[in-house]
């Protein structure tokens, strides 16, 4: 048993790069309000062993990438509110921007 922190700060810990947890469930909690930015996201369809590119980067043209399974899903912080996910779905946070 184990648990994580993150305080995101201007300062300090402003993303979270895109990775996967080693647990089987997940819990992200908005503690406050007024700050723009860190946005939750999740690629729940991405099945490669590596985690996946920004999804900016995706080509077209690229191969080797399946750009249909790459969906991008963004979850809106509200205080007070958590949302639970599987551990192994891919998900990071987006820059803080202020607050």
């Amino acid at each position: 048993e184990y648990s994580y922190l993150i305080r995101y700060r201007l300062n300090a810990d402003k993303t979270l790069k895109c990775h996967t947890d080693d647990s089987d469930i997940t819990i992200n909690v908005c503690l406050n309000d007024g700050f723009k930015g860190s946005e939750l996201y999740f690629y729940p369809n991405y099945n490669k062993a590596d985690t996946p590119p920004p999804y900016a980067e995706h080509k077209s043209d690229d191969t080797d990438t399946d750009v249909s399974t790459m969906q991008k899903i963004y979850h809106q912080h509200k205080k007070g509110y958590a949302v639970f996910h599987a551990g192994g779905i891919y998900h990071g946070v987006d820059s803080l921007q202020s607050g």
